[in-house]
């Protein structure tokens, strides 16, 4: 009896984790680097490198391992598929960061509704990351942007960018499980 008890409560994990289609029921997965395609989702420039790595992974296997180099604006850039722009009934864009310098880390993040839009008319703001891991969270209902404070678009984000500001040497973060959280009023 109890060898068939544990069979079915084995069996039952392994089907609620296939039905799981976000990073929690609830969510909206936008990357968490699994797949070599992952890695073309993103926005490719000098000095900036990106590589898949099972270091610090909090979503499979991989995670992103960014590493930003002196200049103006080292940092990542999420092309967001046409099912990940429209961002309305979710509460929170959500990551896992991990730091691994000694320091923290200033990262900044931009977020556009329309295409290359003026500073005073997109979303900006800074993040601090603690050395080791970080659950990054941001409240979408609080997203106004910089200049006019109006509410951003939540149905149709274009763009969403983490980046640094002039760093003077060599900045590494892992990133992984870059997602929307609280979606359609479902539990997280």
């Amino acid at each position: 009896m109890i060898k068939r008890c544990c069979r079915l409560a084995a069996a039952l994990l392994i089907l609620l984790g296939a039905c799981d289609v976000g990073p929690r029921a609830g969510g909206k997965l936008i990357n968490d680097f699994e797949a070599r395609a992952d890695l073309d989702r993103l926005s490719w420039k000098c000095r900036t490198a990106f590589a898949r790595s099972t270091g610090h992974a909090t979503r499979g296997r991989y995670a992103l391992l960014v590493t930003m180099y002196p200049d103006a604006y080292p940092g990542v850039s999420f092309h967001l598929l046409p099912g990940q722009r429209d961002w309305s009934g979710c509460a929170q864009f959500a990551m896992d960061v991990f730091n691994p310098a000694d320091t923290p880390v200033r990262w900044h993040y931009r977020v556009d509704d329309r295409e290359a839009p003026p500073y005073a008319d997109r979303v900006n703001g800074t993040l601090v990351l603690t050395p080791g891991g970080n659950r990054v969270r941001l409240g979408l209902d609080g997203l106004r942007t910089s200049g006019t404070g109006r509410p951003l678009r939540l149905e149709r984000v274009e763009a969403v960018m983490f980046f640094l500001v002039s760093p003077k040497a060599p900045v590494r973060l892992f990133v992984d499980n870059v997602h929307l959280a609280g979606c359609g009023n479902r539990p997280e």
